[in-house]
This record gives structure tokens, C-alpha cells and sequence, in this order.
């Protein structure tokens, strides 16, 4: 399981720990671009992960849908594989 906080320079983050639904993607997603009116593109991820080495690849990850579902996927996977602690 992945702890990814979401956040932008000018507003508070949200939190979500990953795997999640879609739809629970989505609600942070919109909640997220919801905060403040600078384009969503300027939103960077924070994860915490147990699996060893992880951090310093997915240290400020730009948030895009795309990426949420891409960090969504890895975390099923690493679940799957029992690779998170």
C-alpha cells in the first residue's frame, strides 16, 4: 500500500492511500482542482511507501489523472505481490 499526499503551492493537500477505487481517484482528483483557481498542472505527489528504494523515483510526481491511475496500478501490483511490508 502506498500514503500519497496530494498537494499544491498554494492550498493544503489531500491525502489517499493507494490502491483506492476510481472513484475515490476521482473525488481527490476533483477536490484537489478544486482548491484554488492555478492550473492543477503545478500539483506535485509526496509518496510513502515501504517498498525499498521508491521514494527518490516518485519524489514530486506532477499529478495528472494519468499519473493517479499509473501509481493506482503499481500499488494494486505491489500489493499483489507482497512486496509492500
Amino acid at each position: 500500500m502506498f500514503k500519497i499526499y496530494l498537494s499544491r503551492t498554494v492550498s493544503p493537500g489531500i491525502g489517499i492511500h493507494l490502491p483506492a477505487s476510481i472513484e475515490e481517484i476521482r473525488d481527490a482528483y476533483a477536490m484537489l482542482n478544486g482548491t484554488d483557481t492555478i492550473p492543477l498542472e503545478t500539483a506535485t505527489a509526496y509518496i510513502v511507501s515501504s517498498v525499498p528504494n521508491m521514494y527518490p523515483y516518485l519524489y514530486e510526481v506532477p499529478v495528472t489523472k494519468h499519473t493517479l491511475e499509473e501509481l493506482n496500478y503499481l500499488a494494486y501490483r505491489v500489493e499483489w505481490t507482497g512486496l509492500a511490508g
